[in-house]
């Protein structure tokens, strides 16, 4: 009897390992797979507790879609001219192989820069998807070894004009006999993208998408959706000098020059139900007065935290100058001349940022040639 129990648990073992082995596959290893846990849009455009990304350059961002596949929302990534941006979930992997899944959904996406539209990334591999126009619903499917314990998890990105949903994304560990494949296979369209109903006489134009639809359906001047957002900016500039004391000697930036500082401010919100916009622009024009009065036609260098003014460090500044009085505050670009650009993307909480004695980490900075080609030659700081 005891003969008999114990080959029976050596075979019930034995089993269990070969079905690992011959593709048992685990659990979703992924935190709101589907995009049903959104929050409020933070400093950095994010709409979604448990999915990072990152807004690089160019008119985007992150939304709420309110079409999903299944559940109740997705993530939807909206470009405009220049876009480019990603979304993305890093997980603690250990060796082994694993297939991602994901259902994708595109309404105009066009053709962006190097003819870039939409694009995968797994463990450090960009691969182009070459997916544009309007689709809907597609599944991905992609099956990779991951060779050592690391942090990697699945992005989905976008670089060109248009709209493009992601839900019901999963990452899951398979056994061996799962092929790899080289790069994301994506399956048959499960219906075109409809209309949301009869277009009838009283059709309106939604003003997002510019697509005909029943009015119930759209937001004119009379009606809007209770969760409707928008991204407004405004811009000022002030003149000013300034020197950068950590460069070599003989770098020109060491000596002491001027610019013409051009300032824009990001920010973003609901739209106010009664006034149909997100802040009133005077408010934010009274919010900058004062910032604008300390900085133009000073030396940046002689005010305090301004010791090092690059510009990186002086976005950082008047964000936190400006922050408590305009809560919808969400970045602040400087551009010390026509052709350069400099937008912090990290915290930039006092505790983190001391700026006499660090460099402020992941910053983006873009060096733009006249003709938009960003391996132009980069100008003067």
């Amino acid at each position: 009897m005891r003969t008999l129990v114990a080959g029976g648990v050596s075979w019930l073992v034995f089993a269990c390992a070969c079905a690992h082995a011959l593709g048992a596959q685990g659990p979703n290893l992924l935190e709101d797979p589907s995009f049903e846990i959104p929050k409020e849009r933070d400093q950095f455009g994010l709409v979604f507790a448990k999915w990072g990304g990152w807004k690089y350059e160019g008119d985007c961002s992150f939304a709420v879609g309110q079409v999903a596949r299944s559940g109740k929302h997705s993530c939807l990534l909206v470009g405009g001219a220049g876009a480019k941006i990603r979304s993305v979930q890093l997980r603690d992997l250990e060796p082994g192989r694993y297939q991602i899944t994901a259902w994708l959904r595109g309404l105009d996406i066009g053709t962006g820069i190097w003819n870039s539209t939409t694009e995968f990334m797994f463990d450090g591999k960009y691969m182009q998807l070459k997916k544009n126009g309007t689709f809907g619903w597609t599944k991905l499917t992609y099956v990779a070894d991951i060779k050592e314990k690391k942090k990697a998890g699945p992005s989905f990105g976008m670089f060109a004009p248009g709209y493009f949903w992601i839900d019901d994304v999963s990452l899951v560990k398979v056994g061996h006999d799962v092929p790899l494949t080289d790069e994301p296979v994506l399956g048959p369209e499960e219906s075109p993208i409809a209309p949301l109903g009869e277009l009838t006489a009283d059709a309106v134009r939604c003003p997002e998408c510019a697509y005909l639809g029943p009015k119930r359906t759209r937001h004119d001047a009379g009606e809007r959706p209770d969760d409707m957002r928008a991204r407004i900016t405004k811009s000022f500039s002030f003149d000013a000098a300034h020197w950068l004391p950590r460069v070599p000697d003989d770098h020109k930036c060491r000596r002491l020059h001027g610019h013409t500082y051009r300032i824009v401010l990001g920010l973003e919100g609901e739209l106010d139900p009664q006034l149909g916009w997100v802040q009133d622009y005077n408010e934010v024009a009274a919010a900058l007065r004062p910032v604008r009065e300390d900085l133009d036609h000073r030396c940046l260098n002689e005010i305090p935290g301004l010791e090092n003014p690059t510009a990186e460090i002086l976005a950082a500044w008047i964000y936190d100058r400006l922050q408590p009085g305009l809560p919808l505050l969400t970045d602040v670009t400087v551009c010390e001349t026509p052709t350069t650009e400099a937008s912090p993307r990290s915290s930039w909480t006092k505790e983190k940022l001391d700026v006499s004695q660090k460099i402020i980490p992941m910053m983006l900075r873009s060096f733009l040639s006249p003709t938009g080609s960003p391996f132009g030659s980069p100008a003067i700081q």
